[in-house]
């Protein structure tokens, strides 16, 4: 009786046994189910974080590239506002340069003919000077063409240009000295009295020489040229 008994004992304790193990391998299970969502859940938390920055790294770099362009957009009419539409000289400017030289140049030769029996300068044919005569200039607002037109001096009169400071770069205030010429034994050819040895009254019949119209002193006057040059043309 008291083997039967333990034998019951021992049997029972043998199924308590199995059911601790099968607790434990139970719990060990879940923990580790467990374990594995927690570790799909922070994969998941990781992707998502990914993504985000990913977004916002796409984002900051579509701003950049915007930002680029419209700075080169920008850059590009400033630039519009100084340089011509097509780098390179423009033949408009140039044919129109060559035409207004033309109608300058007509100009020029009746305003010859103007001071022909007369002691004033006589102005030369003129040609353009500056960046816009060679086709640089800017194709938008006014257009400005320069023409150089010298005088020469005419019989009797000789001119002398005296330099600035040469201290001075560019040179400044420069002027045209103006001095007469002897003509004698030539006022024939010249049809002219010499101004330097002939009286004043036979002078009286003979037009003034050009220090008594255009120069201030002996020197050539720059407002009275440029006015008598306008009322010339």
């Amino acid at each position: 009786m008291e083997d039967r008994e333990k034998v019951q004992e021992d049997q029972d304790n043998s199924d308590e046994e199995s059911c601790s193990r099968e607790e434990e391998q139970e719990q060990e299970e879940q923990q580790e189910q467990e374990a594995e969502e927690q570790e799909e859940k922070e994969v998941k938390v990781q992707d998502e974080q990914n993504d985000s920055v990913e977004v916002e790294e796409e984002e900051v770099e579509k701003l950049q590239e915007e930002d680029e362009e419209e700075n080169v957009q920008e850059e590009g009419v400033h630039q519009s506002r100084f340089l011509p539409e097509s780098f390179g000289p423009n033949e408009d400017l140039k044919e129109l340069g060559d035409s207004l030289l033309f109608l300058v140049n007509i100009l020029i030769d009746i305003a010859q003919n103007v001071v022909l029996d007369t002691f004033f300068p006589v102005p030369e044919q003129s040609f353009v000077v500056g960046s816009t005569y060679e086709g640089w200039g800017l194709p938008v607002g006014e257009t400005v063409f320069r023409f150089l037109v010298s005088l020469k001096p005419r019989r009797g009169h000789i001119f002398y240009l005296e330099l600035g400071t040469t201290r001075e770069l560019p040179i400044q205030n420069s002027r045209i000295r103006v001095e007469l010429k002897c003509t004698c034994g030539q006022e024939q050819d010249l049809k002219m009295l010499c101004f330097l040895h002939t009286s004043a009254d036979e002078l009286r019949n003979q037009q003034p020489s050009l220090l008594d119209t255009l120069c201030s002193g002996p020197y050539l006057d720059v407002e009275k040229t440029a006015r008598w040059f306008g009322a010339v043309l």
